[in-house]
C-alpha cells in the first residue's frame, strides 16, 4: 500500500479543499454507467453517480437502522426477559387457535 493511499473520510476532506469533480471508477462501473446514459436511464455519468451514491447512503442507513433494532430488543430482553423457542412456538399456537374476534 502506498504511503499516498487515502480512504473514507480523508477523500471527502481532499475533494472539498480541491474542489474536484472528476472521480475514477473501475472501468467495468463506468461500462455500466455510460451504458445507462446511452439507454437513456440516467441524464448523463453525473446523475448515475449521484443514484449510485444515494442508493449506498439509503442502504448504509438501513444497516445502522436494523443494528439500532437489534440493540433495542437485545436491552428489552434484557429489561423484560427472554423467551424460549418453545415459548414462542406455544404461544403462536394459542394465537393460531383462538377464534378471531
Amino acid at each position: 500500500m502506498s504511503k499516498n493511499t487515502i480512504y473514507g473520510k480523508d477523500v471527502v476532506d481532499l475533494l472539498d479543499k480541491l474542489d474536484v469533480t472528476e472521480v475514477r471508477v473501475p472501468s467495468d462501473l463506468a461500462a455500466f454507467a455510460k451504458a445507462g446514459v446511452e439507454e437513456g436511464r440516467y441524464r448523463d455519468l453525473d446523475e448515475a453517480l449521484e443514484i449510485g451514491l444515494r442508493l449506498l447512503r439509503h442502504r448504509e442507513t438501513q444497516i445502522r437502522e436494523f443494528q439500532q433494532s437489534l440493540k433495542d430488543a437485545e436491552e428489552e430482553g434484557d429489561r423484560e426477559g427472554w423467551l424460549s423457542a418453545q415459548d414462542v412456538l406455544k404461544r403462536l399456537d394459542e394465537i393460531i387457535d383462538s377464534p378471531p374476534e
